[in-house]
């Protein structure tokens, strides 16, 4: 591969101010990732006069320089094999193509196996829109959130900096193609259609003992015991007639595919036997096996109050089913669902009204009088683990609504991700760390990606946002609030409700709910360099893999700063409840105790 030489640069660049120095420390920079590659196949979009690699092919929208591909970019798709060129390159191009950013760059992963992309960076040129205030979310937004391999900023002298990204699209293909893959092999293993459903729990082979207590029937479940008797341990197998009603729904239990009734009262009974850091081998692949067979019930399927709304009045709600029926259901318009009643609508968690002033704003029902710098640039992560494989992809759509729309997500472990969402940003952990650590090094990684970033927010992935109107748009109105204001909670526990509606201080320790977290730039820096914070994973009880909250309130008090939350909460969190049936629905003070839909 022969690049371009200084030379040539300057020559072309005496006759042409486009060519100016600091494009030169920019192409001296790529060509060295370039080489660096082992790329024997290039592509640059956009090359003008001077192609980085001679000899390489080059797109431009029109003949002048006699390009390979005459093709505006932004119109897909482009008239080129699969995989073709073993690197893209484009260079302070992206920004001209108008809104068509991500159609061109999925074209750009199909015919390339890596890339590397130029960008204005954060400059200040409002009369120059294509080139203004470019941060890293514009460019995730317009990269289709893939991750970038590599970010270089190239520093300049007149404010006009550049940063680099380089992708590798062999890797998250690969890393994306498997969680699919997984999420499809498990729906062929344990989703087949279910020939026939035993529909008595007498029918039962695995109940037996059936007896009396306090009035209720009860039975032991003989396929629960037989688990864990092959490990020589005995447990309490002993089930009301209800969980029998709700497991006979199901496909039968076998020992190659637990239903999810079973995979629940395995996973209860498992953590009864002690802290899991301790357990045996044995013991903790059933513990990781009911937790990969567990269907959470979500805290916003379960009948509540929810003020102001009314059956009829959501924007997604279609026409009627049957105009003959007298039975109310419609079509719902909504993208992630198909089916409207009044039953569910008046629960359903995307309700959106159609007259937005029946309730009072987010920016009068909690004030909160802005005294630092704007919040303008985000950096969002989202932790997750195979524990919550239900709730993930609905907190991914509650992000998205409410206004992250390319949230970066730390999967320790495997994950399954709805197709949906897999292009977001990923940092996938092959052997998990536990919640402690996840979170810390997911802070700690969105504070290097992005380190100019205002606000940096973590959110757990059993976690809802309100969507009465874009949350975004609020916080960015009302942050920062102080300087010794250290971190913001949109979660409060129900164990901090107050009577006043508002944003409240709590005087005390933090310690119930890191549901979803903001950190100021001045707090995430302080938090993720803290001497104790980076020792507890060595010093901190259960092994130092737990107690996110705590290890955040002791962080705060011990740093005197300050924590606020809001009444009524603008995060709910849905999960923590592993069960099927009505008694099993976990509450506590992981729970909130009101929420704005």
């Amino acid at each position: 591969m022969e690049f371009v030489s200084y030379e040539e640069f300057q020559k072309l660049a005496s006759t042409d101010k486009y060519y100016h120095q600091s494009r030169w420390d920019l192409y001296s920079k790529v060509q060295e990732l370039l080489a660096a590659s082992g790329a024997t196949s290039v592509l640059e979009l956009g090359a003008y006069r001077l192609p980085l690699v001679k000899g390489s092919d080059t797109m431009d929208r029109n003949d002048k320089f006699h390009p390979t591909y005459i093709q505006d970019a932004g119109e897909t798709p482009w008239e080129i094999p699969d995989a073709h060129y073993d690197m893209f390159v484009a260079l302070q191009v992206w920004e001209h193509l108008e809104g068509r950013q991500v159609t061109a760059f999925q074209e750009v992963k199909r015919v390339a196996r890596e890339a590397i992309l130029s960008f204005p960076y954060r400059w200040n040129c409002p009369k120059n829109p294509s080139h203004h205030a470019i941060t890293e979310e514009t460019i995730a937004s317009w990269t289709d959130g893939e991750t970038p391999e590599e970010v270089i900023v190239i520093p300049s002298t007149n404010n006009h900096r550049r940063i680099i990204y380089r992708y590798d699209f062999t890797k998250t293909n690969k890393l994306r193609n498997a969680i699919l893959n997984k999420e499809q092999t498990r729906k062929q293993f344990c989703e087949e259609p279910i020939p026939t459903l035993r529909r008595e729990p007498a029918e039962c082979r695995f109940r037996t003992n059936v007896h009396l207590k306090d009035g209720q029937e009860f039975a032991r479940c003989q396929f629960v015991e037989n688990v864990f008797s092959g490990n020589s341990i005995d447990v309490d197998a002993s089930v009301s007639k209800k969980v029998c009603e709700a497991c006979i729904q199901e496909r039968e239990p076998s020992p190659d595919c637990w239903n999810s009734v079973v995979s629940s009262l395995i996973f209860g009974q498992t953590l009864e036997l002690g802290p899991p850091e301790e357990f045996t081998r044995e013991l903790k692949s059933i513990l990781r096996r009911a937790e990969n067979g567990l269907r959470l019930v979500l805290r916003e399927d379960r009948p509540k109050q929810v003020d102001s709304r009314s059956f009829g009045d959501c924007i997604y709600i279609g026409e009627k089913r049957d105009p003959k029926s007298s039975e109310e259901r419609y079509y719902c318009l909504h993208p992630l669902l198909d089916d409207a009643s009044e039953a569910k609508c008046l629960l359903c968690s995307e309700h959106q009204s159609q007259d937005f002033d029946d309730s009072p704003p987010l920016l009068k029902r909690l004030p909160l009088e802005r005294k630092g710098n704007p919040v303008k640039s985000w950096m969002v992560g989202v932790t997750t683990s195979p524990r919550r494989i239900p709730t993930i992809n609905r907190t991914l759509d509650s992000l998205r609504r409410a206004g992250w729309s390319s949230p970066w997500l730390f999967l320790d472990s495997a994950v399954d991700i709805a197709e949906r969402h897999a292009h977001l940003p990923v940092t996938f952990r092959e052997a998990a760390t536990g919640a402690w650590p996840n979170y810390f090094l997911s802070l700690s990684e969105l504070v290097m990606r992005a380190p100019d970033a205002d606000a940096y927010m973590i959110i757990q992935d059993d976690a809802l946002l309100t969507q009465s109107e874009k949350l975004r748009n609020y916080l960015e109105k009302v942050l920062w609030p102080h300087e010794d204001i250290g971190v913001i909670s949109l979660f409060c526990s129900s164990a901090y409700d107050q009577k006043e509606e508002g944003w409240h201080e709590l005087k005390e320790q933090w310690v119930w709910g890191a549901v979803a977290m903001i950190f100021s730039n001045a707090s995430a820096w302080a938090f993720i360099t803290d001497k104790k914070i980076i020792e507890h994973r060595k010093t901190g009880r259960f092994n130092g893999t737990r107690n996110i909250d705590v290890t955040i309130g002791e962080w705060l008090q011990r740093t005197k700063q300050k924590i606020l939350f809001p009444v009524p909460s603008l995060s709910a969190h849905i999960g923590e409840s592993s069960t099927l049936w009505e008694e099993g629905q976990a509450e506590g003070k992981r729970r909130e105790e009101r929420f704005i839909p």
